[in-house]
């Protein structure tokens, strides 16, 4: 066989370690369409900021416990995230005056 025709193994990713970085691409992904709910730019700029630095401080996690509980985590904070763009709909439905977003006191991404 040729050079050009042999495959090098010893770059690909084992097969369980390619469907979490896909499902991590789309958890990402559902944030991001999240956050491009809310009206308000300025808060739509920040949401966008804190997701992106969440994503990028997990990046090098290789412990399968702590990967499991970060997806949890991950997925509680979309739904909770998903909820301010339901709030959204529901102020917007029910008071035509107001376009912004009413969002309550602390934030999924602030551990205080």
């Amino acid at each position: 066989m040729s050079k050009k025709g042999r495959i090098l193994l010893n770059n690909v990713l084992p097969f369980q370690t390619f469907l979490q970085k896909a499902k991590v691409i789309t958890l990402f992904r559902k944030f991001i369409r999240g956050a491009n709910l809310i009206r308000s730019q300025e808060l739509k700029i920040d949401i966008r900021k804190q997701i992106r630095e969440n994503f990028k401080s997990n990046r090098d996690v290789s412990d399968p416990v702590v990967i499991r509980h970060l997806f949890q985590d991950a997925n509680r904070q979309l739904k909770m995230l998903e909820g301010l763009g339901e709030e959204k709909q529901s102020i917007k439905s029910s008071n035509n005056h107001s376009n912004d977003v009413i969002i309550g006191k602390g934030w999924p991404w602030n551990r205080n």
